[in-house]
């Protein structure tokens, strides 16, 4: 699993390396437009274990674009040391998707402490409304 912290990089990090300038331009208009749920961002600013989410995602793709420009807001609010937001870059680490089934990019995984897997979905999948709605399911056992 450290191949994820090796190879993937902080959302906004991803987000400024992106070399595709209408790409880059869409996801700090997203990150600067999107609002976190207030009773999301403060469940999450609480949670004192720590938990990777680690999503595979294409420079090329809206549905990335939004995801990365939520994981991006939620990761800069809350700041916390105990939350691992990881994004990869599908198409260079191929093969690091395929050993995970991961078909279809984005794609977000959640792992605890102990990399295990709590969950993982697509943006097509979401049940609960918001990025971080969905995440805080995992953590909290709804799904």
């Amino acid at each position: 699993m450290a191949a994820f912290l090796r190879f993937g990089l902080e959302p906004m990090d991803y987000i400024n390396q992106v070399r595709n300038e209408h790409a880059k331009q869409s996801m700090k208009r997203r990150f600067q437009e999107y609002i976190l749920r207030s009773d999301a961002a403060d469940k999450f600013g609480q949670i004192v274990e720590r938990y990777y989410f680690i999503l595979f995602a294409t420079a090329w793709s809206p549905d990335s674009h939004q995801i990365i420009s939520a994981l991006a807001k939620l990761s800069v609010s809350i700041g916390s040391n105990n939350l691992v937001f990881r994004v990869i870059d599908f198409d260079n680490h191929r093969d690091l998707a395929e050993e995970l089934n991961i078909n279809h990019a984005p794609t977000i995984i959640v792992y605890n402490d102990k990399w295990r897997e709590l969950g993982r979905f697509m943006v097509k999948t979401l049940q609960f409304g918001t990025v971080e709605e969905e995440l805080l399911s995992f953590i909290e056992g709804k799904k």
